[in-house]
């Protein structure tokens, strides 16, 4: 069966590269891959699909050229008329995350297993049952929640679990609420499988799936942002350190501090190449980037009569080099990402 979703990730317009989207979705962190996935407006999607099957995602993609719904070419990939077609008659208000991006801040297969078996633990407490069967078998969580109740109580657990869903499912989409509720385990209730409920819809499993990822994500965050709640604790545990990783950020606060790029190689005693990645990404994700530290203003006039009128896709370094220009890499790609953020900044 060919999986037509993936569609939704191309552009008649753009080429796209294949690669770049397995990378981002594998949550592959290069500087190429981020500026590409920038490009591309795939960033909210990384680390969607961590364990994500290469074969089969190489499969589904050359499905997709074969039934004529994706256009291959030298540049990269772009959806067919006939694709656009498929994507307007097959989609449904669960074909697509509604906040992809959260899968950058929490760990799902933990995340999943706590949120199942505190929602069993709370419903169990409330009908005074203590011996059940635990539906959860992940044992982290387990350990997470039994360490978690030695110090909080049965009932704070219960009450913030009913306060925070009832508050949670009221905001919701009431189908998309009936899908997340559907899977949830109780004492009178066991959680239907992806199947039985993409049955119940008339969709496919996958978007049952992709559908209650989404929720359960958003459940977390609806929750982080409720300090005061004891429950918090269990989502803090299942969180991941976002989109900037620890070295990253460290070599952030030293360009902050004011820097240069030697002196931070120096300090930091890494390769050239690594600091500078760490600055690309930095750019990427940091909408007020400080350009002017390290493109100055003969940089920028540069620059911009060498790429006049190309389209940023189209932009190669050795350009530069054809045209006698002399200039790292960094400030090429620094300039790419700073004029792709003014493209997206004006709504293009």
């Amino acid at each position: 069966m060919t999986d037509w979703h993936l569609l939704h990730f191309f552009d008649q317009q753009q080429p796209r590269k294949a690669t770049v989207l397995r990378q981002i979705l594998t949550n592959k962190r290069t500087g190429s891959t981020l500026f590409w996935g920038l490009r591309y407006h795939y960033l909210d999607y990384l680390n969607a699909v961590p364990r994500l099957d290469v074969k089969k995602f190489d499969d589904a993609i050359d499905d997709l050229i074969a039934q004529n719904w994706l256009h291959s070419s030298s540049q990269g990939l772009q959806l067919t008329s006939h694709g656009q077609e498929m994507l307007a008659t097959k989609q449904t208000p669960y074909s697509f995350a509604d906040h992809p991006e959260l899968n950058q801040k929490f760990d799902y297969q933990l995340w999943q297993a706590i949120l199942l078996l505190m929602v069993q633990v709370a419903s169990e407490y409330r009908y005074h049952n203590s011996n059940y069967y635990v539906a959860n078998q992940n044992l982290r969580a387990q350990f997470l929640i039994k360490r978690w109740l030695q110090v909080n109580s049965f009932e704070t657990l219960a009450a913030e679990v009913l306060e925070c869903l009832e508050q949670f499912l009221d905001q919701c989409d009431p189908a998309k609420a009936d899908l997340f509720t559907a899977k949830l385990v109780g004492h009178t209730q066991n959680g239907l499988s992806d199947g039985q409920i993409a049955s119940q819809l008339g969709i496919c499993p996958l978007e049952v799936s992709w559908t209650w990822r989404d929720l359960a994500f958003q459940f977390a965050a609806f929750v982080q942002a409720r300090p005061n709640l004891k429950i918090s604790q269990l989502v803090q545990v299942a969180a991941l350190p976002g989109a900037l990783t620890p070295t990253i950020q460290q070599t952030a606060r030293l360009f902050n501090e004011g820097k240069t790029v030697d002196q931070i190689i120096q300090m930091r005693r890494l390769r050239r190449s690594t600091i500078e990645e760490h600055l690309q990404v930095l750019a990427i994700f940091q909408s007020d980037f400080p350009y002017e530290k390290v493109l100055s203003e003969s940089d920028l006039k540069t620059l911009a009569r060498v790429y006049a009128g190309t389209e940023i896709d189209q932009w190669r370094y050795a350009d530069l080099q054809q045209q006698g220009v002399e200039m790292p890499f960094l400030k090429f790609r620094l300039y790419a990402i700073m004029k792709t953020h003014g493209e997206y900044n004006e709504g293009k």
